[in-house]
């Protein structure tokens, strides 16, 4: 039998790291790109499966359609994106 190993909290990036990424880019469309997976909380696997039907801004949801563990989730779309 083998030795579990600890589990080790991820590492995050602090509020200048976050701004210096978003500031790096050039392009609006990948600014956008990359604010939507850190405000939202998405996988790059689920970023690339979003359709437009998936995006619903009247009511500010995002429908992510078989993410991890093949399950379909609603995520909120916040303020600042």
């Amino acid at each position: 039998m083998s030795k579990r190993l600890p589990k080790k909290l991820p590492r995050y990036l602090h509020k200048p790291e976050v701004v210096s990424l978003f500031n790096a880019c050039d392009k609006a469309r990948d600014k956008l790109i990359l604010k939507t997976i850190y405000f939202c909380g998405l996988r790059n696997s689920e970023l690339r499966h979003l359709i437009r039907d998936d995006i619903d801004l009247g009511n500010g949801l995002i429908k992510v359609v078989q993410g991890k563990g093949s399950k379909d989730r609603f995520v909120a779309i916040p303020r600042p994106l």
